[in-house]
């Protein structure tokens, strides 16, 4: 059990080093720090060919023939907080 909460404590310890490397580096860049992470993203595989691929397991939830669609479909997946893809 104890090496379990010594686990906790150095992950509690990394995040933290993480947080302030993004801090740091969203000064430099004058960005600010995006709130999430992005799950969705618009890949062009082709002319006319658009596909929405989640970043976590590198899957295509759908392809489109138009980059317009591709992106408000990627908007509205961005949109749900609790989504997952069952497939």
């Amino acid at each position: 059990m104890q090496a379990f909460q010594e686990n906790i404590v150095a992950l509690g310890a990394l995040l933290k080093l993480t947080n302030a490397a993004r801090g740091e580096a969203s000064k430099r860049t004058k960005r600010p720090v995006p709130r999430s992470k992005i799950r969705f993203q618009v890949i062009s595989e082709r002319a006319d060919c658009y596909q929405v691929v989640e970043q976590a397991t590198q899957s295509v939830c759908e392809t489109f023939t138009t980059y317009k669609g591709a992106m408000t479909f990627a908007y509205r997946l961005e949109a749900k907080d609790n989504l997952r893809l069952v497939q």
